[in-house]
């Protein structure tokens, strides 16, 4: 009867205690002074950034992209540890609650002894058998907060996971569209390399034919002669430099590289067709776009159920369990079965009375964790501000420079057309018709360099907005997940 009261008692304990767990006092809130608006003229209807990606109109991009979503291996280890991280927030869900277990045992065997008692005969002998089952139960009752801290901490880490595998989208439809186009642009590259060769070696066939007539000197051939050289020992290496683009993008795209084919283009988009920066978004809108924002978050929020969880040890701990079992036992023909059965309830209180500083220092290694992860994100927070604002700065610079320098090629291009006139009327020394070439080639090539940076640029803008990734658009309903809130049981 004693053992029921207990039991009933302890019981009685648990249900009055229940609703006492700890919650933790850390501010988990960001120290960010979130500005309005960004420096940059962002102003007009809201872009929808989710597939960035298709504003170059480009099918041979989209479809590489898509492909790294679906094979790229970055990503693939990305999914799994979200399966890793269910799986603990599951285990540590099915730890709140009791457990129990049934037990079978069986046992057979021979025996022969030798008995001291007359009336028992000489010897004993027989084939023992034994059958037990047995179940039993436990439950530690979570009177502060503990298990279920522990619950919350890996539900978080769960959510951050889901967060970290679209941060890692976000990152490789950037890396492949920047990979895609500087491959494309290399391959543009190398094509005005071959027609400067061209164009070079067609003014050099003129220059040998008056040299031959004796109409120019033997310097403007050498002179000639060796701007092409030095063009052609540019070639070998260009190729190489898009070979290694191509194998990264075969890698980003889970290809091999050695089997991966060569399709791209050799040729930027028409300049005219060169997608605009994204208007309509706001500083606060990348709370929730950018994934590496909220996955840091998440991971707050984890460290700060972690911080609950380690100040519940000052607390104390109830368990109750219970053990049932029954079974027969026969020895020999010469005796009857015994059966058996028996029942056991414990309870066990475990208060901490001394443990040497080891709880406080668990506590204050948990909340030391969770304060550097507030500053993390604070830092993380003013880079991503930071670089919304210098993507579209670069994106607006290069434009500009885009526009002086079409200028500067036509001017460069009229104005060979003008040396060369001018030396077949030998008003002119040809140093100057080829001073004006190579001019002019510089000029496209630095106007192709200025095309892919824009291309970056915009790239780098749509990166540092958190376009890419299949959450909800800025502007959506839904609670913001962010570092700011109320601390975590």
């Amino acid at each position: 009867m004693r053992k029921y009261i207990a039991a009933g008692f302890a019981v009685m304990i648990a249900v009055a205690v229940s609703g006492c767990s700890v919650v933790t006092t850390a501010d988990i809130s960001s120290s960010v002074e979130m500005p309005s608006s960004f420096a940059a003229d962002m102003q007009g209807e809201r872009s929808d950034i989710r597939k960035w990606w298709e504003e170059w109109h480009d099918p041979q991009l989209s479809g590489l992209i898509e492909k790294a979503f679906a094979r790229n291996y970055d990503l693939k280890a990305a999914r799994s540890r979200i399966a890793e991280a269910d799986a603990c927030a599951a285990y540590a869900d099915a730890d709140l609650g009791p457990k129990a277990e049934f037990g079978l045992k069986g046992m057979a065997g021979k025996m022969s002894m030798t008995s001291p008692m007359p009336l028992m005969g000489d010897r004993i002998s027989g084939h023992p058998r034994a059958l037990t089952g047995s179940l039993a139960a436990s439950w530690e009752i979570d009177l502060f907060g503990k298990k279920q801290s522990d619950a919350d901490m890996q539900t978080y880490r769960a959510l951050g996971a889901r967060d970290y595998e679209q941060a890692v989208r976000v990152e490789i439809a950037a890396k492949v569209a920047d990979t895609y186009f500087k491959a494309v642009a290399a391959g543009q590259e190398l094509d005005l390399l071959k027609e400067s060769i061209a164009s070079l070696g067609e003014m050099r066939r003129y220059v040998k034919g008056r040299f031959d007539a004796g109409q120019a000197t033997s310097y403007d051939l050498d002179h000639i002669t060796n701007e092409i050289t030095k063009k052609e020992a540019s070639l070998k290496l260009l190729e190489a430099k898009r070979a290694n683009l191509i194998r990264a993008l075969a890698v980003l795209a889970g290809d091999v590289p050695q089997n991966f084919t060569d399709t791209l283009g050799r040729k930027l988009i028409q300049r005219s067709d060169e997608p605009k920066p994204p208007t309509g978004v706001y500083p606060g809108d990348i709370l929730k776009q950018r994934p590496d924002l909220l996955a840091k978050s998440n991971e707050i929020k984890a460290l700060a159920a972690g911080v609950a969880s380690a100040t519940a040890d000052l607390y104390p701990r109830l368990s109750i369990s219970f053990l049932w079992s029954s079974g027969v036992i026969h020895i020999s023909n010469d005796f009857n079965s015994i059966r058996t059965w028996s029942g056991l309830a414990d309870i066990d209180l475990s208060v901490p009375v001394f443990t040497n500083g080891r709880i406080r220092a668990g506590i204050d290694l948990a909340d030391a964790r969770l304060k550097t992860a507030l500053a993390e994100y604070d830092q993380k927070l003013l880079q991503s501000l930071a670089e919304v604002d210098s993507s579209y700065a670069l994106a607006k610079g290069y434009a500009d420079r885009q526009r002086v320098l079409v200028k500067a090629l036509g001017e460069a291009e009229k104005l060979c057309a003008t040396t060369r006139k001018m030396f077949e009327l030998d008003e002119s020394d040809y140093d100057r018709v080829i001073d004006a070439k190579l001019n002019e080639i510089g000029i496209r090539n630095e106007l192709l360099a200025a095309d892919l940076k824009y291309h970056e640029s915009i790239i780098g803008l749509y990166r540092s907005l958190g376009g890419g990734w299949e959450g909800k658009p800025a502007g959506d309903s839904g609670e913001e997940n962010s570092a700011a809130g109320d601390a975590e049981k």
